[in-house]
């Protein structure tokens, strides 16, 4: 934003004119950037590299051996993937990886952030920065593998740096997998029994209007969607038979990955536990108030409203309607919605956002049981539309719990350590629930059930998710087709495949990058028009131009290094192209050489977290401090930022 104001300052000054400020918005550049946003998109959505990354990495003796596993596929993906998404869509495989196989998730979180950035000197494909110096200097001639031949060099120095030195240097964060060390060995401590694992019974309701209507439970997989032990019931009949609205099935030993899974499923909507715990005290009514109740539920469903409605509340739809009889409803929170109308497959939007909540000693923080305590402190005894009512003060809905049942009262007795399954509307409300609870764990998102099949593509929606990236990628190496018409393609395909929604690809594209891009070309245009380029140019020609080309090419190069310190690669080459146009002019330097100089050194940005979005997004996996980025980062910038400079004067000098 600061960039777009000082840009739109210049306009009124008319230092820049309209046309040069509004340039960046009609960049082939920028719309690339966005484009292959949007292709990334349909590789996370589809969770196409999970399978891929775990035989990929397999299974490594020593943490140094698992940074070469790791840098195999993940240099390979990054060299045309943009490197923000795929470090997202890394982090969970990676400490899944690292826990399965008694690594510490410490020596590899902060590599993972580098490697990435490397990857990104092979092709112009591999980061934002790449994308704008090519349409920042058009001039330079830079294609499609022209970083690669120096580029092999620097990730082979960043590999060996990682490799042999992270292990030394990076904190332990002692995550691995009870009953294993760092090196991998067994220790000494016995594993969980069975008994402890987090297991929860929960319900799922089909809802009106999904895919699953009309289907029976068997022919879409539904019953064989969990593994063992955790298994599907019908609550009703075997299975067999086409699902109604109103169906519920039950969902047994499940754990919280299961849970978030098969709430993935379109038209598949997770019930609130006390919506099927019905105490027996409530069923033990005359048959005379439950068929009275049962009238008032007919009628309400005729009139399309919720029985025993007052008259304030807004009418309901019929999809919504929750019996008294059956309990009270789920919160007003988004279901997922079925977004391929008409195809019979797609992928929906993830609205279910699960936390595991650790019950503390004594009950969670600030709850007032309206039954008395016990003698013993640490024991605390509730009802269950009291812990409910209180979990709605943050927003949030128990669908499950471990380690506690209500008894034929409702009344629940908490001693500490029991576990709560929640649904809340956001990820934010982590954060308060901090405070309440002894430890508050964020449930991953899962794709669906790989033996759920809603449509025949859902099968090969990941591998055409893959097949579009290559796509993508041969066109733009073989100059066959512009680069973003291709990426524009490819993602609108993905809607129509069902792949993706509309809401989905908007936010798909990163809007922070795109503005700083496109405000970009404004502010370099009025760095040049004001001059200010000539005398940056002739302060540094004139320390290092008695030294030669190769002096100049390397203050370029300690210039571009020591701004990435303090801000983004981005904002590098936005200040540099024109200087570097300036002096290349001046001295009769190869443009294309300078050019690609500064693209090596802007994406070595290791020496802060604040460099690059990655070195925030792995600090809290990695239990990172500020100091730790200096000690590992600062040094592996350097050395890697000297391997750029020879390996650039020796290629293209």
């Amino acid at each position: 934003l600061l960039l777009l104001a000082f840009s739109s300052l210049f306009c009124c000054l008319r230092i820049i004119t309209c046309d040069e400020l509004l340039t960046g918005l009609s960049n082939s550049g920028v719309v690339a950037v966005a484009a292959l946003c949007a292709v990334s998109a349909a590789i996370d959505k589809t969770k196409a590299l999970n399978g891929i990354m775990g035989r990929a990495l397999g299974s490594p003796s020593t943490s140094s051996m698992g940074m070469v596993r790791l840098a195999i596929p993940l240099i390979s993906l990054g060299s045309v993937f943009n490197n923000t998404p795929l470090v997202a869509v890394f982090i969970p495989i990676v400490k899944q990886w690292c826990a399965s196989k008694g690594l510490d998730v410490g020596h590899f979180m902060m590599p993972l952030s580098f490697m990435a950035m490397l990857s990104a000197t092979l092709t112009t494909m591999g980061s934002s920065t790449n994308l704008l110096a090519v349409k920042l200097v058009p001039a330079a001639g830079i294609r499609f593998l022209d970083p690669a031949p120096v580029g092999c060099f620097i990730i082979v120095t960043g590999v060996l740096y990682c490799t042999f030195l992270a292990p030394c240097m990076l904190p332990l964060v002692g995550d691995a997998e009870p009953g294993t060390d760092a090196a991998g060995k067994k220790n000494e401590e016995p594993q969980k029994p069975e008994s402890m694992r987090d297991k929860f019974e929960v319900y799922f309701k089909v809802a009106r209007g999904g895919p699953i209507l009309g289907k029976s439970a068997e022919e879409i997989g539904l019953l064989k969607a969990v593994k063992e032990p955790a298994v599907v019931r019908c609550t009703v009949g075997d299975g067999s038979k086409a699902m109604e609205v109103g169906e519920r099935f039950k969902v047994l030993d499940a754990s919280a990955s299961d849970v978030i899974a098969m709430a993935a499923i379109p038209g598949l909507n997770l019930q609130s536990f006390t919506s099927w715990h019905q105490v027996p005290r409530e069923k033990q009514r005359s048959a005379k108030h439950l068929w009275k109740k049962a009238k008032q539920v007919k009628l309400a469903m005729k009139l399309k409203s919720r029985p025993f409605q007052c008259m304030s509340e807004a009418p309901q739809d019929e999809d919504e309607f929750v019996s008294g009889i059956e309990g009270s409803s789920r919160m007003a929170i988004p279901v997922r919605r079925w977004i391929a109308a008409g195809m019979d497959g797609g992928w929906a939007e993830a609205s279910v956002t699960l936390f595991k909540l650790v019950v503390p000693p004594g009950g969670p923080v600030g709850m007032e049981p309206s039954v008395m305590k016990s003698r013993d402190s640490a024991v605390t005894t509730c009802l269950l539309k009291e812990l409910q009512r209180y979990l709605s003060t943050y927003q949030c809905t128990l669908v499950g719990m471990c380690g506690a049942s209500p008894d034929e009262d409702g009344k629940l007795v908490l001693c500490g350590g029991e576990l709560l399954l929640v649904e809340a509307p956001t990820r934010s409300v982590g954060g308060e629930l901090r405070e309440s609870f002894a430890l508050v764990i964020p449930v991953e998102e899962q794709p669906v059930p790989g033996a759920v099949r809603l449509s025949p593509l859902d099968p090969y929606r990941p591998f055409l998710a893959v097949l579009g990236l290559l796509l993508t990628v041969v066109m733009a190496a073989f100059d066959l087709a512009p680069l973003d018409a291709v990426a524009f393609l490819v993602a609108l395909s993905s809607i129509l495949l069902g792949t993706l929604s509309g809401p989905d690809l908007y936010r798909s594209i990163n809007g922070p990058v795109l503005l700083t891009v496109a405000a970009s070309f404004g502010f370099g245009a009025a760095i040049f028009n004001t001059g200010l380029a000539t005398c940056l140019a002739s302060g540094v020609l004139f320390l290092v131009e008695d030294y030669g080309e190769a002096a100049i090419t390397g203050a370029l190069v300690g210039l571009a290094l020591l701004l990435g310190v303090f801000v983004s690669n981005n904002t590098v080459v936005i200040l540099l192209a024109p200087l570097i146009q300036d002096i290349c002019k001046r001295k009769g330097i190869n443009l294309k050489m300078a050019m690609l100089a500064v693209i090596y050194a802007a994406n070595l940005s290791f020496a802060t977290p604040f460099s690059y979005q990655t070195n925030m997004m792995v600090m809290p996996h990695g239990k990172y401090v500020f100091i730790d980025y200096i000690k590992f980062g600062l040094p592996m910038m350097i050395v890697c930022g000297i391997v750029a400079l020879i390996g650039t004067y020796t290629v293209w000098g």
